[in-house]
């Protein structure tokens, strides 16, 4: 079970969320679809008054890890059946992060609308409610989305190891790993926040409903240039954050 932090009701300071409590998320997966594909490793980095905790685990996926996900985190079946079973982890996961969503704590990630969408997709397949319906609600604070709001027109890759470059931030080396890549993402948006004051003066909940439509803004413009690159557009569902749910079949 994950020992998760003692929340208090007391609200997050506002307007200093930058020096205030945090969670950073990741997960590595066994694949690129957040509605099909399901953990194989997660961490969970808490900043509670200053003191730093992590939570990190492999996850037995119960499936096979495809050759292009192992390529990418390192992570074998072999390795990956020696970690927490997937009913087990998943659902730990989303009490963890409904307990942080309850006490105002913002959670951040890289990309974080895809790991937000495969918990809750898991738990939908597993028979659970999703994470809205247990009451998760956020906030969260996206380093995707917050870079290519703040510097819209830089050029060059947008990946986390290209963002911890351009933030000056100590990046991962190697091979994905949930828990580095969640150190390097919060000191991304830290540091985004210490370069823009109309960041670090908004509350985190004001944040999190601007990104929802910076994100659909995102999403839009990049679905054109597929468009006129001879692309398919990106589904409409896909303008949603920070969870996709995909359409009922026809």
């Amino acid at each position: 079970m994950l020992e998760h932090m003692a929340w208090s009701d007391e609200p997050v300071s506002h307007p200093a969320w930058p020096d205030g409590d945090l969670v950073g998320f990741d997960l590595e997966t066994t694949g690129p679809d957040p509605l099909v594909d399901v953990p194989v490793q997660y961490a969970l980095v808490w900043r509670r008054r200053g003191a730093m905790r992590v939570d990190e685990s492999l996850v037995d996926p119960h499936r096979t890890i495809p050759a292009g996900a192992i390529a990418v985190h390192g992570i074998t079946d072999e390795q990956a059946a020696t970690g927490r079973p997937l009913e087990e982890a998943v659902r730990d996961i989303a009490s963890a992060l409904i307990e942080a969503s309850a006490a105002g704590i913002p959670l951040i990630g890289m990309n974080v609308v895809f790991d937000l969408t495969m918990v809750d997709a898991t738990l939908r397949r597993l028979g659970d409610e999703g994470l809205p319906e247990q009451g998760w609600s956020g906030p969260v604070l996206d380093l995707r989305v917050l870079d290519r709001h703040v510097d819209r027109y830089r050029r060059g890759g947008r990946r986390l190891v290209d963002l911890c470059a351009h933030y000056g931030v100590e990046g991962r080396g190697g091979p994905h790993d949930a828990t580095s890549d969640v150190y390097a993402a919060v000191r991304c948006v830290l540091a985004i926040a210490a370069a823009r004051e109309e960041l670090a003066s908004c509350s985190p909940g004001d944040l999190h409903e601007r990104q929802v439509a910076w994100h659909r803004e995102q999403q839009q413009s990049l679905s054109e240039y597929f468009v006129r690159q001879g692309r398919p557009a990106i589904p409409e569902w896909q303008h949603d954050w920070p969870i996709w749910r995909a359409p009922a079949p026809d």
